[in-house]
């Protein structure tokens, strides 16, 4: 009955600690999709007034809805792409660090010279 108890306070704990981090998850979660969310909306706003007051994009040409909603769906889609290369910019950032060690390898002068004339010779046979 005992190891029952201390297994039974020791859940507890960890459903707790459980709670914590999803509300934690959830309340980062939901300020995210609230910033977008309020972003499409002053994005949507911002494109009306265009159209609305007929602001011209080239000489002659005024904002039109439908070019509203691709240059908002192209900004959405560009930087869901840059959000997924990150890590691929890091990988980048790695080998430029590796290929450096590489050259300092390859253009190393060493502090002994073989082909000096008095030095041994170490061929293996």
């Amino acid at each position: 009955m005992l190891e029952k108890n201390s297994y039974q306070k020791f859940l507890i704990e960890a459903k707790k600690g459980g709670d914590a981090i999803i509300t934690k998850t959830a309340m980062g979660t939901g300020i995210m999709y609230g910033f977008f969310f309020c972003l499409y909306a002053y994005s949507f706003y911002f494109g009306g007034l265009l159209v609305w007051q007929k602001v011209e994009r080239l000489p002659g040409e005024v904002y039109t809805g439908g070019i509203i909603i691709a240059v908002i769906f192209s900004v959405i889609f560009g930087t869901t792409t840059l959000a997924g290369a990150t890590p691929h910019i890091a990988a980048f950032s790695e080998g430029k660090v590796a290929g450096k060690l590489a050259f300092e390898v390859i253009d190393h002068v060493p502090t002994i010279n073989v082909n000096e004339p008095g030095s041994k010779d170490f061929d293996v046979k």
